[in-house]
């Protein structure tokens, strides 16, 4: 610790920093963004399908926050070609262990939900099975190589891009589809 403050540092850790808390706000103003509609457009008997349908199995945040952790560092002190080549390596390894879990939980998803739950939530296995998929998705995990070569700012433009994309899907597939869109 110094009585000084060093204001070029200062800088450079804002530089780094707002544009992931910015992110982060925005995720999660985007994670909650159907909840908020579905409780004022549809009531809370929707509103409670979506919850129960909406988990997410923790796993694929567990395993790449637990693996990326660890990778990060070396990604930020290696070359492009071996980071990428980090990179490649670590998402095999997370889809080797996500899609045996994700095919498990597809199949039998109306066994899950209706033995956790009860019969009443069954409506809420197709937005399950949606979930799940997300869950795939979340695999190609894109955030590390961008902080370990600090292009940070666009997590902002990624993270406004979602959430536009998910108010456009939320308008115009409401009607058609109900709480699952």
């Amino acid at each position: 610790l110094t009585r000084r403050l060093d204001r070029a540092l200062l800088r450079e850790q804002l530089r780094f920093i707002v544009p992931l808390g910015s992110a982060s706000v925005l995720a999660l103003v985007n994670s909650q963004l159907a909840n908020l509609f579905i409780s004022i457009k549809m009531g809370l008997e929707r509103l409670a399908l979506y919850t129960i349908g909406g988990q997410q199995i923790p796993v694929i945040s567990i395993v790449r926050s637990s693996v990326m952790d660890v990778l990060f560092p070396e990604m930020a002190q290696i070359g492009d070609a071996e980071r990428l080549q980090l990179w490649r390596r670590a998402n095999v390894v997370f889809c080797v262990m996500v899609f045996p879990i994700y095919a498990v939980f597809f199949v039998y998803a109306r066994t899950f939900i209706e033995t956790l739950f009860k019969a009443d939530y069954l409506p809420a296995v197709p937005l399950f099975r949606i979930y799940l998929t997300l869950m795939v998705i979340q695999c190609f995990e894109m955030g590390t190589p961008l902080r370990a070569i600090n292009q940070n700012k666009y997590f902002i433009f990624g993270s406004v891009l979602d959430l536009s994309i998910n108010i456009g899907f939320i308008l115009l597939l409401y009607r058609p589809v109900g709480f699952v869109a």
